[in-house]
């Protein structure tokens, strides 16, 4: 698959993230990202965080 395809869709959502390519969804996740303020590093994304 090449980096960039016509036939793939990234939705970053309010609520959820998908990734799908041509008509199926591949990656369906909550929008949400945890932060260690004092580090100011990301330490989660998605269903983890």
């Amino acid at each position: 698959m090449a980096l960039f395809s016509r036939d793939l869709g990234i939705d970053l959502g309010t609520i959820s993230t998908r990734i799908a390519e041509g008509d199926q969804v591949i990656l369906r996740e909550p929008t949400v990202v945890a932060v260690h303020l004092q580090q100011q590093k990301i330490v989660e994304i998605g269903q983890e965080a």
